[in-house]
C-alpha cells in the first residue's frame, strides 16, 4: 500500500503549534489498518465523531486512539473512522497488531492519518520528532512532506 506524506513537520496548514509541530500526515483511503508501532497500552479511545471538512466547526471535532507505549512515549492516531476501534483502554497491543482505521473525521480536507508522539497524554504537551523503521532492513526514516511511503520505507518518485 503506497501513501503519500501530504503533512510533515512543521507543516503551514496545521502543524505550526507545539501540540501538532512534529506531527506527521499520510494520505490514505477511508478504513485503512492502523497498526501498533510498538508495544504499548490503550491510553484513551475516542471515536463517536462523524464530521468532516475544513470547516472551522470541524477543529474539534476527530476521533482518536491514544497508546502508552512501553518505551514511555505516547502515540496518538488522529482522523480515525468512527467505530473502528475494537480496544478498550487498558487494553494491551503488541508493536503491529491493528489498533483502528484511518477516517476523514474533525478538521479533515481529505482521508488521512495524523500521527503524532507525546512525551506526556496531557492535553497541551508538545508533540515529539520520531522516526518511523523500514520492515526490509530496520533503518529509521524520517516522514517528510510530498514524499511517498510504503511498508518497507521511503519510495523513490511515487512508485511501488
Amino acid at each position: 500500500h503506497l501513501v503519500r506524506c501530504t503533512q510533515g513537520i512543521n507543516g503551514s496548514l496545521t502543524h505550526f503549534f507545539s501540540g501538532s509541530y512534529h506531527a506527521v500526515d499520510f494520505r490514505s483511503p477511508v478504513g485503512t489498518p492502523l497498526l501498533a508501532v510498538c508495544d504499548a497500552t490503550v491510553a484513551e479511545v475516542r471515536q463517536s465523531e462523524a464530521v468532516s471538512g475544513i470547516h472551522v466547526r470541524n477543529l474539534f471535532k476527530w476521533n482518536s486512539v491514544m497508546l502508552a507505549n512501553d518505551d514511555g512515549t505516547f502515540v496518538e492516531y488522529v482522523h480515525i473512522k468512527a467505530g473502528s476501534v475494537a480496544l478498550q483502554v487498558g487494553d494491551r497491543v503488541v508493536q503491529g497488531q491493528q489498533v483502528c482505521e484511518t477516517g476523514d473525521v474533525g478538521f479533515c480536507p481529505e482521508p488521512h492519518l495524523h500521527m503524532q508522539m507525546h512525551t506526556s497524554r496531557a492535553s497541551d504537551a508538545p508533540t515529539l520528532k520520531f522516526a518511523l523503521m523500514a520492515a526490509v532492513d530496520g533503518s529509521a526514516y524520517f516522514p517528510e512532506a510530498n514524499k511517498y511511503y510504503n511498508g518497507s520505507g521511503p519510495v523513490a518518485h511515487g512508485q511501488p
